[in-house]
């Protein structure tokens, strides 16, 4: 009836053996019991060892020992952590700091920035060094206005989280340089007057949309030029009354377009050039 020390497990009715020996493809039980049941096991609050089925307690990562196959345990040992984020891997959660400026110290090879629930002033920050960023999270900044190019270095950015905040204008070539960017979000902001001509240039591989529920009086020509591979866009319940003569320029790949929710009263008969491929209005 004893119990095993922590991070050590029980053999079934014999002695104990450290996790890491678990579904490690090598008998460490008598009769292998240590082996069964390895597609189903977990760990909670341990480290699972890449592509393998066994564990290894928080203490053994970064250890200067290769406890995984693939040593795994032993990557991304030397990276830093700015004060008062959390960092899991490639992954910096920056959140509820009340901060206008990114810290220094965030990894140049950071994959996932969560820099939510602050007060990020983005004329003022530098994102060129993150060149691998995959997912920037900026929700709930309290940010008022898109500048032209803040994001033009961040080539490898596929996710885009703007929602939650309190955008008024969204400057051209807002998003600049975002070409392979799949998920842009920008719910939330229903105070967005003023979406300047261009301001979509460079999300030439997004396939969605949504601008529902902002304060949009007039679209611009050529608001959303440059986004070849659009395939829906959503404007509903906004308060544009005045399209302009070539403001869906560009968009030759939409199939849906839904502007439910709008008293449109300014409008020429070119108002759909360019929807060459529109099949739900």
């Amino acid at each position: 009836n004893f119990v095993c020390p922590k991070d050590y497990v029980k053999c079934p009715e014999s002695y104990c053996i450290p996790t890491i020996y678990v579904c490690d493809g090598k008998w460490d039980c008598i009769g292998g019991g240590d082996e069964e049941e390895c597609d189903a096991y977990s760990c909670p609050g341990q480290y699972k060892c890449y592509n393998k089925s066994s564990c290894l307690p928080l203490n053994k990562l970064c250890d200067g020992i290769r406890n995984c196959p693939h040593g795994d345990d032993e990557l991304l040992c030397d990276l830093s952590c700015p004060e008062h984020c959390m960092c899991v891997g490639l992954f910096v959660s920056c959140m509820r700091q009340n901060a206008s400026m990114l810290p220094d110290n965030i990894p140049q090879e950071v994959r996932k920035l969560d820099f939510s629930f602050n007060r990020l002033d983005l004329s003022k920050t530098d994102f060129s060094s993150f060149w691998t960023l995959g997912e920037l999270i900026l929700q709930y900044n309290y940010l008022t206005i898109l500048p032209p190019r803040r994001f033009n270095h961040l080539k490898n950015l596929y996710k885009l989280d703007l929602s939650h905040n309190r955008l008024t204008i969204i400057s051209a070539f807002a998003f600049a340089g975002l070409k392979n960017v799949r998920l842009l979000l920008l719910e939330n902001n229903p105070t967005i007057t003023e979406i300047e001509s261009e301001a979509f240039y460079g999300l030439s591989n997004l396939p969605s949309l949504n601008l529902t529920g902002i304060s949009l009086n007039t679209l611009r020509k050529s608001t959303f030029n440059g986004m070849s591979h659009l395939k829906a866009l959503n404007l509903q319940n906004n308060n544009i009354a005045k399209i302009e003569s070539g403001a869906f320029a560009g968009l030759h790949s939409v199939t849906v377009l839904d502007m439910k929710g709008n008293d449109i009263v300014d409008f020429t008969s070119y108002l759909f050039t360019g929807l060459k491929s529109l099949e739900y209005l």
